[in-house]
């Protein structure tokens, strides 16, 4: 299905060009029934002019390609309205998912630089033993919370 649209679809100033538009689904109002569109395979949000969209072997992908802020949440949204995602290249060129949450703030999610090695030297013995065991336990926290996001990849 191939579907193209010019000018706006409504009198409003404020309406965008929509290529699909799905205003009501039956059973929309019961639980786990409410899909307005299943799309089977591949989804792309942007241009279809920069090459390949989907890596090799990709299926039911969803690619955003870099795009522009929003310059605010919306007129007319409110901070339960939802999010907004959206894709730009960071200071060092790379592709970084962005999401705006219904107040204007925004969480970039990307992969950060390795932490320097951790340092395992034994605690200095001018402490006593509960500072001792307070530094200790610090660093077990910190070891623990790299490997947390090591795991979920936002940190090499």
């Amino acid at each position: 299905l191939g579907i193209a649209t010019s000018g706006v679809w409504s009198s409003d100033p404020q309406s965008k060009n929509i290529g699909l538009h799905v205003s009501e689904v039956s059973g929309q109002a019961n639980a786990n029934a409410n899909l307005a569109a299943v799309l089977n395979g591949n989804v792309v949000v942007g241009s279809l002019n920069a090459g390949d969209q989907v890596g090799a072997g990709g299926t039911n992908v969803l690619a955003i390609q870099n795009g522009t802020a929003p310059a605010s949440i919306g007129a007319g949204l409110t901070t339960d309205d939802g999010v907004q995602l959206y894709v730009t290249t960071d200071a060092l060129g790379v592709s970084t998912l962005h999401i705006m949450d219904g107040s204007g703030h925004v969480m970039d999610l990307h992969v950060q630089n390795p932490l320097s090695t951790a340092d395992m030297t034994q605690v200095n013995p001018i402490y006593d033993g509960s500072t001792a065991a307070v530094i200790n336990n610090m660093r077990t926290r910190i070891n623990e919370l790299e490997a947390k996001l090591q795991a979920l990849g936002l940190l090499h």
